[in-house]
C-alpha cells in the first residue's frame, strides 16, 4: 500500500507576459495515452517547451494552449498510473518534500491549479502544507486534505 504524503495530477501551468496567456496541462501520459510508468521518476524533458498536445513521446492537455518557453524539473517524485482517488498518472512522494520547478525562458510562469488525491485504501490524507515560491514572494497553504474518493483541486 502506498503511503501518501503528496500527490499531484493535472498540473496546469501558464506563461504570462504575452498578449494572450497560454496554459499547458501536465497529465503525465505517453504519446499513446498510457501512463509514464509506476514507481519511476518523471522522464527527463517531460513538460519542457510544450508546443503540441503530443510531443517527444509524451502527451499534454492542450485546452489552454501551449507553453513553449517553460522548462520543468522534478525532485523527490515518483509516478503512479492509478489508484489515487479518481486521478490517473499522478506524482507521489515518500520524501518530506516534492519539488516541481517551472522556469520561464521568456515571460513569467503562473501555476493555475493542480489536483491531488489519496491512495485508494489509505483513507483521506492531510498534506502538512503546499508552498509556491517565486521571486515575488511565497504563498503557503497548510493542512490540505487529499481525498481517497474523487480529488481536490
Amino acid at each position: 500500500m502506498k503511503n501518501l504524503l503528496t500527490t499531484l495530477s493535472s498540473i496546469v501551468i501558464a506563461i504570462a507576459g504575452s498578449p494572450s496567456a497560454d496554459a499547458s496541462v501536465l497529465i503525465f501520459k505517453s504519446d499513446v495515452g498510457g501512463g509514464l510508468g509506476s514507481d519511476v521518476a518523471v522522464p527527463a524533458g517531460y513538460g519542457d517547451n510544450i508546443g503540441a498536445a503530443v510531443q517527444g513521446g509524451f502527451s499534454y492537455g492542450a485546452t489552454g494552449g501551449f507553453t513553449p518557453n517553460i522548462l520543468v524539473s522534478y525532485s523527490g517524485e515518483s509516478l503512479y498510473n492509478s489508484d489515487y482517488g479518481d486521478l490517473e498518472s499522478v506524482l507521489y512522494t515518500f520524501q518530506p518534500t516534492l519539488t516541481i520547478t517551472f522556469t520561464a525562458t521568456v515571460g513569467t510562469v503562473t501555476l493555475t491549479s493542480f489536483d491531488m488525491a489519496a491512495f485508494v485504501g489509505s483513507g483521506d490524507q492531510t498534506i502538512p502544507s503546499i508552498t509556491v515560491s517565486s521571486e515575488n514572494g511565497t504563498y503557503s497553504q497548510p493542512s490540505l486534505v487529499a481525498p481517497v474518493t474523487g480529488h481536490s483541486t
